[in-house]
């Protein structure tokens, strides 16, 4: 069971003046644009496979993780972005790093004697820090494939969909695609790396 403890300030990927200056928005674009900033945002994290009811594990926050019944090699993190861990306590006892438990990318080994070995407790309560600092911690491949997205947006907000392929004299259908839910391949290529794919 995760519980975020210290919610995220903001969940924007990009900003107005970033996406301003960079994107030429006009005066008229500029209408509306906070709520499609965290529009594409939300779209990004959830083609990454990172969007909660919460928010997106992508913005800096506070979980507490509950681990049951934790027996085995290791615990893996439920949030793997940039975890720093706060404080470990299983069955009442606060750990000590190093000497306790070490973690090991997203995976957090049990020590004893200078070793390793298995976790073994009703209940390991884990503290820690996760995701980026926005903007200044956010890898600029993210808010690149965010800006991407929020472009499309723009573009597709007078229209539900666009064209994939049109009619001539009934040899070919038109088919449409939703443009707001798609993610542009350019925009998948920059975010490929930071995708958490489940099996």
């Amino acid at each position: 069971m995760l519980t975020v403890t210290v919610v995220p300030t903001s969940l924007d990927l990009t900003d107005l003046t970033t996406a301003q200056r960079e994107l030429k928005l006009s005066q008229a674009d500029l209408e509306g644009a906070a709520a499609l900033i965290t529009e594409a945002s939300a779209i990004v994290a959830s083609w990454c496979g990172r969007q909660h009811d919460t928010g997106h594990e992508f913005a800096a926050q506070t979980v507490e993780q509950i681990e049951e019944d934790a027996c085995g090699d290791s615990i893996l993190l439920d949030r793997d972005i940039n975890p720093a861990i706060t404080s470990v306590v299983e069955d009442g006892v606060t750990l000590t790093p190093d000497t306790d438990f070490r973690r090991d990318g997203s995976r957090l080994q049990r020590r004893s004697g200078g070793r390793r070995t298995a976790w073994c407790a009703a209940e390991v309560v884990i503290t820690y820090t996760t995701g980026y600092t926005l903007l200044a911690g956010l890898p600029r491949e993210i808010e690149r494939a965010t800006k991407i997205v929020l472009q499309q947006l723009f573009a597709s907000r007078t229209r539900e969909s666009q064209v994939r392929s049109e009619s001539v004299d009934g040899v070919v259908a038109v088919t449409y695609f939703g443009e707001r839910e798609s993610v542009p391949q350019e925009a998948q290529d920059l975010l490929k790396p930071f995708r958490r794919v489940f099996v």
